[in-house]
């Protein structure tokens, strides 16, 4: 979807950045353009921004507690999202 110039797949591939501060004014503007007509987009930051709070408050002894599988899952999800 293109919402103000900006398609949806460049907004989620720039989220970090935007949520870091990170971009130009005017890149910024754009995105927050976007998010104001894009209530799917809107809803992915809101949920980067969850991730971001509940990550925030786990405990070494948290994630020691995973159970081995849902643990192998977890990091092969990360390694598979880090390689794209």
């Amino acid at each position: 979807m293109r919402v103000f110039g900006l398609r949806c797949r460049h907004f989620v591939g720039m989220v970090t950045d935007y949520l870091d501060g990170a971009l130009d004014q005017a890149t910024m503007s754009r995105i927050e353009e976007h998010l104001a007509g894009c209530d799917g987009c809107d809803a992915a930051l809101a949920q980067f921004r969850m991730t971001i709070s509940l990550t925030g408050r786990l405990s070494t002894d948290d994630v020691a507690a995973l159970p081995d599988e849902v643990r192998g899952e977890l990091l092969a999800a990360f390694r598979d999202q880090s390689g794209r």
